[in-house]
């Protein structure tokens, strides 16, 4: 008696939203990287360093951490610098990147900056073996490489259940696979310093955005914009991990790391900061307050579509063959995500206006033996 076969996995093609876009919406990933200086080693002791970020993206949250750990490098040093992500990221928007900031890097000419970018998924190996000083990535390591195809289901909240228990089973296989990767090319007695998007421990509820962006999702499929498949095919292949479901990955490689720090901090977006002091500002003029309320709105919600425009596009194509998944964005999709976009902002406002938007990262630091 035959059976149907489970669908096979599909490798996850991931880049966040192009043409600079996402450099412009990322200053709380920005926030994030910056919470881990305290993690940095000193290199005053070095003349030559190689150093890698993987999944760098478009750059603009790698160049703060990363010229912060080149400060303690001695005048004449040279520093090679590997910025990596996977093929389908904007490469064009990373190298405008590294050469707007060059002279930060290299210290205005103190230090030889050797910068390479390598287009490669970081769950292959991206550079020699032992050959890496240093290691670092930001926000990236979340994104999960295979996703097996989801069960249909008649509504968001299923899929969303569906979703996150098919991403449990796959996140701790992931981190293992691309710690053993980090330890092939880091040397021994260099670090791997990095982090994750985390899930504080009891709480499972996503934050404001993301529950205003699920909303729009279901009006969208509900006044006919987006098709029952399509809503299906809306999978982010990403997952949250716990600080307890990272340390299973760290016992099971204890043979290749010691963990010499770890801590969870939560991370608000710079943008409610700037809220409060525009409400402050408007002395109770209710016109004002509004105004504010909207910009703050819209930059929370930008700051998750610059992630998510890529896959709200490939739900679009579902369907379709995997050359035609990755072809340019057409007009009336570039129309259908800005119109997701706008409704995200209106729900937001009606139900979670001007609600604290944070997110929890997991930080670590990591020797290699």
């Amino acid at each position: 008696m035959s059976t149907l076969s489970q669908p096979r996995p599909t490798e996850n093609e991931i880049a966040m939203r192009g043409s600079g876009y996402y450099n412009k919406n990322s200053s709380l990933q920005h926030v994030g990287a910056l919470s881990a200086v305290e993690l940095f080693p000193d290199l005053s002791h070095k003349s030559r360093l190689t150093l890698v970020d993987y999944g760098c993206s478009q750059g603009a949250n790698s160049i703060a951490p990363i010229k912060q750990l080149l400060s303690t490098l001695p005048d004449g040093s040279s520093a090679h610098i590997i910025f990596n992500d996977r093929p389908y990221n904007d490469f064009s928007a990373l190298a405008a990147t590294i050469k707007q900031h060059g002279r930060e890097l290299d210290r205005n000419r103190s230090l030889m900056i050797f910068p390479s970018m390598v287009p490669i998924s970081f769950y292959n190996p991206v550079t020699s073996p032992t050959s890496v000083d240093i290691g670092v990535s930001w926000s990236s390591f979340n994104y999960l490489e295979y996703q097996q195809p989801l069960l249909p289901a008649s509504d968001l909240a299923t899929l969303v259940k569906q979703r996150t228990t098919r991403n449990a089973k796959h996140a701790h296989s992931d981190l293992v696979k691309l710690l053993r990767l980090r330890a092939a090319e880091i040397k021994p007695g260099g670090c791997f310093i990095f982090a994750l998007g985390g899930r504080v421990a009891g709480n499972q509820s996503p934050n404001a955005v993301a529950q205003a962006m699920m909303v729009a999702i279901k009006c969208m499929v509900e006044n006919g914009t987006l098709t029952q498949e399509q809503m299906i095919a809306l999978d982010p292949p990403m997952y949250e991990r716990s600080m307890e479901e990272c340390d299973e990955a760290f016992t099971k490689l204890a043979a290749l790391w010691t963990v010499e720090r770890k801590f969870e901090r939560i991370v608000a977006h710079p943008a409610y900061v700037l809220l409060q002091e525009k409400k402050a500002e408007a002395c109770g003029n209710e016109a004002e307050e509004i105004k504010a309320s909207r910009e703050y709105a819209s930059i929370v919600v930008d700051w998750i579509v610059a992630s998510f425009s890529w896959f709200f596009v490939k739900a679009l194509r579902a369907g379709v063959d995997e050359e035609e998944q990755l072809k340019t964005w057409t007009s009336s999709e570039e129309s259908l995500l800005e119109e997701f976009a706008k409704m995200t902002k209106e729900v937001f406002l009606t139900s979670f206006q001007d609600q604290k938007v944070e997110f929890c990262y997991l930080y670590f630091k990591l020797s290699r033996n």
